[in-house]
């Protein structure tokens, strides 16, 4: 085997690794996106809180003061 196939191999393999690797940490990323993605946050206009709510509603009561808030847009 010559040198130049050996370092073809190792160049390959090393490139394989990568794409394994990133594919990887997409699939981890995609997974807390898709988390994200499906809470909605909402801005207290009467006590200037922030909270969020995982059921994806449109308005929520404050949990402080109970003022109905809509959700905020992004």
């Amino acid at each position: 085997m010559s040198l130049a196939v050996f370092f073809s191999i190792v160049v390959s393999l090393m490139l394989c690794v990568s794409y394994v690797c990133y594919c990887i940490v997409m699939h981890a990323h995609s997974k807390d996106y898709a988390k994200i993605s499906k809470t909605s946050t909402f801005y207290c206009l009467k006590c200037d809180s922030v909270y969020v709510s995982r059921t994806g509603e449109k308005s929520k009561a404050c949990p402080k003061c109970g003022y109905k808030n809509t959700q905020m847009k992004f």
